[in-house]
């Protein structure tokens, strides 16, 4: 997990931020970090920064023929701000495309969905009624679980199969409106990289097996972070 932002040293545009196909910064080693962001300083001139996150995980665990039934991403907010508070000021999950599920690179700033208006994989939440110190959790939509890959199933960023490639776009960013000036719209979160596992992003998914004989129902829910499995139960 990890993010990529684009922030020049020196004025520019909004849309030359927000359309730039590479950007300057990125993180997958960090802690912490900034998954969505737009923000705008005003100095004399514009200067703006975007950020985009990257949650990748590895849900290859999910048997091959399986229906994923729903599923929910949880991420743990250290920080939220909310200062353009305009409706435009919300937090969603989309579909990355990145090369590798282990790595970020500035040439990923443009992989987090489409550039503008990106497909939109869960109901958004406004930053307003986000809690820092806490975790957030998105329900995915139709399209959200079509995203989630199982045994053997090509992915979205990385050559090996039953990697679901997800992430987060702030609002503004997501549909291409500029953030108002002297505002920091963001959710900072803790990365899967923080010691122990008591805040890392998690991804649920009650998905149904095909059913064997001599089962009645086949029903599981597994708790996937940082690659591993940490909770399955079966009905």
């Amino acid at each position: 997990d990890g993010l990529v932002g684009y922030a020049p040293d020196n004025g520019s545009s909004w849309a030359t931020i927000h359309d730039a196909l590479t950007g300057n910064s990125f993180s997958f080693t960090g802690t912490q970090g900034a998954i969505a962001q737009s923000y705008e300083s005003a100095s004399g001139s514009s200067w703006y920064n975007i950020r985009r996150g990257f949650l990748p995980f590895d849900t290859s665990s999910i048997p091959v023929g399986s229906t994923i039934n729903s599923a929910t991403v949880s991420v743990y907010a250290v920080i939220v701000n909310d200062p353009d508070n305009d409706g435009d000021d919300w937090v969603n999950v989309v579909q990355t495309s990145q090369a590798s599920h282990f790595s970020l690179i500035t040439a990923d700033y443009d992989q987090g969905g489409a550039v503008s208006n990106p497909i939109e994989g869960a109901t958004r939440i406004d930053l307003t009624n986000m809690t820092a110190s806490a975790y957030n959790t998105w329900t995915l939509n139709a399209t959200g679980l079509s995203w989630i890959k199982g045994a053997g199933q090509a992915s979205n960023c990385s050559t090996t199969g039953g990697i679901t490639c997800l992430g987060m776009r702030e609002g503004h960013d997501a549909i291409n409106s500029a953030v108002a000036n002297n505002a920091l719209n963001r959710l900072f979160i803790d990365f899967s990289e923080q010691t122990g596992i008591a805040t890392d992003p998690y991804l649920t998914v009650t998905y149904t097996v095909p059913t064997p004989p001599h089962l009645i129902n086949s029903s599981w829910t597994d708790k996937f972070t940082d690659g591993l499995v940490l909770m399955q139960s079966f009905d």
